[in-house]
């Protein structure tokens, strides 16, 4: 016997620690895979429940403003009617407008998708001019990076139209997914209070408290979030429309609506809105299409130094580096929905990790230095 009382050598304690290591690390990897595989399998149920709960975070403002409301005898309107009211304007503002809008758009979109074809082979026919006319006294490298540069980014611009067409197909094959988003916001509405509660029974005691501080202050972030996305689309579809119309572009409100609809994704959208439009700008005269680039750069401008921090708030203040990440993250799992969802997840990830330092601070560890 060796006298350690059967604890083995300091070798193999080392050995030891080093295979419940090895073993934990494994541990952790196979349960990062498994989540991974269930975030794809599910991704249409997890995307039901996060875009009702994001509509329901929209509608809180006015059930609280409805709620206000006096009616017979002074008595404030019941909130049950206030989130029935809440509920069922939406919908019926999303029907006028697509009675109202959706005709000329689907007619609209119809034509610029006939068209695509022609407006290929006119960029094609115009680039050919450009190499002719302006690259011929380049240097071969610099020619063919050019081309390379021109290449990839009409790829690009091409892939990102058919993934938006792809996924807007995608979505209408799962009609019951999308009845159930105004359902399910309804019911979180009703009774938030109670849903919360009956939520918390799931979690450790000792990690309740941490939990409905990082809950209460996720709510702040996806509400600020949700609501300044919605005023950025709406106002980006309405003034790029209006803009295209002056500049008697064809296909202005298909386009507009385009524009709104990237305008959802952070940093790059604005971007992957108006590249298509600016190339289509170009195939009618290259005049149209600086002053469509002139006008995109004006209104980004004003969008973002203006209009987005009055609207988005400081919780969401981030890095445009970590942004980006979470946009390739987000559309590597979710496609264009995970780049919508990215940014407020990696904030609430941002605010978890806070909080649990926060926490580690009110214990700190006693550090004794070596005499």
């Amino acid at each position: 016997m060796d006298g350690s009382g059967g604890h083995g050598t300091p070798l193999t304690q080392k050995v030891r620690a080093e295979e419940a290591r090895l073993e934990r690390v494994a541990t952790w990897l196979v349960v990062l895979v498994a989540v991974a595989y269930l975030l794809v399998r599910l991704r249409f149920f997890l995307a039901t429940i996060a875009l009702s709960a994001m509509l329901a975070y929209l509608l809180m403002p006015l059930v609280t403003l409805i709620s206000r409301v006096q009616v017979a005898r002074g008595r404030p309107v019941p909130h049950a009617a206030a989130v029935t009211i809440s509920v069922l304007g939406f919908i019926g503002v999303v029907v006028l407008i697509g009675v109202g809008v959706g005709q000329p758009v689907v007619a609209e979109t119809t034509r610029l998708v006939a068209s695509l074809p022609r407006y290929q082979q006119q960029l094609a026919e115009l680039i050919d001019t450009v190499r002719g006319e302006y690259l011929a006294n380049l240097d071969p490298s610099i020619q063919a990076q050019i081309e390379s540069v021109v290449s990839q980014g009409g790829s690009l611009v091409m892939m990102g139209v058919q993934r938006l067409v792809r996924l807007t197909v995608e979505w209408l094959r799962h009609t019951v997914e999308i009845i159930l988003i105004p359902v399910l916001a309804f019911y979180f509405l009703m009774e938030p209070t109670r849903l919360r509660d009956e939520l918390v029974h799931f979690i450790p005691a000792r990690h309740r408290a941490g939990t409905l501080a990082l809950a209460h202050r996720g709510g702040g972030i996806v509400a600020s979030y949700v609501r300044a996305q919605v005023i950025l689309m709406v106002i980006a579809w309405i003034i790029v429309t209006a803009g295209l119309g002056l500049l008697h572009m064809r296909f202005a409100l298909t386009l507009g609506l385009f524009a709104g609809l990237t305008r959802a994704i952070p940093i790059i959208g604005p971007i992957l809105g108006g590249i298509p439009i600016v190339l289509l700008a170009l195939t009618e005269s290259p005049h149209l299409a600086l002053l469509v680039l002139a006008f995109f750069s004006l209104m980004h401008f004003v969008e973002s130094k203006i209009i987005l921090p009055k609207v988005m708030g400081k919780e969401l203040e981030m890095h445009p580096a970590l942004v980006v990440f979470a946009l390739l993250l987000g559309n590597e799992i979710f496609g264009l929905l995970g780049m919508f969802l990215a940014v407020p997840v990696v904030a609430l990830i941002r605010d978890a990790i806070h909080l649990r330092a926060e926490d580690a601070r009110l214990e700190p560890a006693e550090i004794t230095s070596p005499q």
